[in-house]
């Protein structure tokens, strides 16, 4: 399972730093969702409740901005989808996405994904500086820009650098003790509904 997730440069790093975490991640947050051709995966406005990854097949991204609509396609050796709601419970799709053929995708829950995370310390604080670094960066975006799919060619770089910088909370974030309920979004107070800039 760890080849489509790889184009995310956090669970690249992940793969390398926490391979045991990672492993626990992959068999307990980790499910797939076949798609035929003109299923919707979800709607514009819908609340998220999953991160994506293409395993195989050809997905189109719609949504309408102001004045006009724009179109993506979602190529799986380098995009990703949905990634704010590993981040913030608030965040409510933008577009809508639909398999342009056969499609098999890979999605992350992500309570699952922040209780397998939250069982080693490293990786926690790892994936804690990453999330406040992301939401920083994207809360700064314009409406119009903010998008459900993370165009890799052209944010890997960017986000790449959220592993690598130090901000003074997350080094101080340790993975909760009260409970491994607890999501990251919760534990660092990430919780600004991203979508709609309030």
């Amino acid at each position: 399972n760890i080849p489509p997730m790889k184009v995310h440069p956090l669970f690249e790093h992940l793969h390398i730093s926490a391979e045991i975490t990672m492993r626990r991640l992959m068999q307990a947050s980790l499910t797939h969702k076949l798609l035929a051709r003109g299923d919707l995966l979800f709607h514009a406005w819908e609340v998220a409740t999953r991160m994506f990854f293409v395993v195989s097949g050809r997905q189109r991204y719609m949504r309408k901005i102001p004045d006009d609509s724009v179109t993506e396609q979602v190529d799986g050796a380098e995009d990703w989808i949905a990634e704010p709601v590993l981040w913030s419970p608030a965040w409510v799709h933008l577009g809508l996405l639909q398999a342009v053929g056969e499609s098999d995708m890979l999605e992350l829950d992500p309570w699952k994904f922040s209780s397998s995370i939250s069982m080693n310390p490293p990786a926690w604080r790892t994936v804690s500086k990453y999330a406040r670094n992301f939401m920083e960066w994207i809360n700064k975006k314009k409406s119009e820009e903010l998008s459900d799919i993370m165009q890799g060619e052209d944010v890997r770089s960017v986000v790449t650098n959220f592993i690598h910088q130090t901000t003074d909370v997350a080094e101080e974030s340790t993975a909760p003790r009260s409970s491994r309920r607890a999501s990251i979004s919760d534990t660092l107070g990430l919780g600004r509904r991203v979508s709609d800039g309030t």
